[in-house]
């Protein structure tokens, strides 16, 4: 809104198309400070997303493992009991 002077909704609507990599054409002329922001808004979204999925996948991941490794020690537990 301040660097380009659009209104609310078509910053917001530019900033949609632009994350959601849509890339429609632009609402209004941009100058070389709008398109710097929009890189930088480009690189922090796609980081933004990248890192909620790898949080997913994280998530995820240390649960199964958490799984194996719980059963592998109670297996042990099992073989140690006599009688």
């Amino acid at each position: 809104m301040v660097i380009a002077g659009w209104s609310v909704l078509d910053s917001l609507y530019m900033t949609v198309i632009t994350l959601s990599t849509v890339g429609y054409e632009e609402v209004g002329e941009t100058g070389k400070i709008g398109r710097i922001f929009t890189i930088c808004l480009i690189f922090m979204g796609v980081g933004f997303f990248l890192y909620i999925a790898g949080a997913i996948v994280q998530f995820m991941v240390e649960g199964r493992i958490r799984a194996v490794l719980g059963r592998r020690r109670l297996e042990r537990k099992i073989d140690q009991l006599k009688n």
